[in-house]
């Protein structure tokens, strides 16, 4: 759940909904705005706090990131999408029929969404959304499965989303992500902009 504005109610039934099917629930601030919403959340038991940095970056500071092994395809059918699924639930480590909803065949009609696979030797190695909104594009979805990992496959096919997206009106490009991957956008160009944090229950081994 992403709070934006204050008030904001519900908190608990929204979460509750969640859990109820079965998944876990976050919820996602931005730093410094929601302290009477953060308090409720931890009374609620989500006590765990991952930041989540939004960076931007422009098209003269983007950097050319290429892999020259990688092929990068944008999707163009359900075939493509369920790949790009799959890709996508290896590198984030969730279940795929957790992660399949995202990536429903109607994004393929979505006036400036675009899905972008990576394929080193014919095998899917990366994937990436992104998404033109008049002078901006958001990225989403960057993964790149374990076994593919520090080859520089998740860098270029960011770069070529956001090239696109430059390449189609934009003047910037924005992404979130952990704080593990910041070093990496910060070497395409990107800066920290941003702050959210995610409010969880602390994972059981924690």
């Amino acid at each position: 759940m992403l709070v934006e504005s204050e008030p904001c109610s519900g908190i608990a039934d929204s979460i509750g909904e969640v859990e109820e099917r079965g998944f876990r629930c976050g919820l996602q601030v931005r730093a410094g705005r929601h302290p009477d919403l953060e308090q409720e959340a931890a009374e609620l038991g989500l006590t765990a706090r991952f930041p989540l940095p939004g960076m931007a970056v422009s098209p003269e500071e983007l950097t050319d990131e290429r892999a020259p092994e990688l092929e990068i395809v944008r999707v163009d059918d359900e075939e493509g999408l369920a790949d790009a699924a799959r890709a996508a639930a290896a590198g984030n480590g969730v279940p795929l029929d957790l992660i399949r909803a995202l990536y429903a065949p109607g994004l393929l009609q979505l006036d400036g969404f675009a899905v972008y696979l990576g394929r080193a030797d014919s095998v899917t190695v990366t994937t990436a959304m992104r998404y033109l909104t008049n002078n901006d594009v958001g990225i989403f979805n960057v993964a790149t499965p374990p076994a593919h990992r520090r080859r520089g496959y998740g860098s270029a096919i960011t770069a070529h989303a956001a090239r696109t997206g430059f390449e189609n009106g934009a003047d910037l490009a924005w992404l979130q992500t952990s704080e593990i991957g910041e070093s990496v956008y910060r070497g395409l160009g990107f800066r920290h902009v941003e702050l959210h944090f995610l409010l969880a229950r602390p994972s059981p081994e924690r």
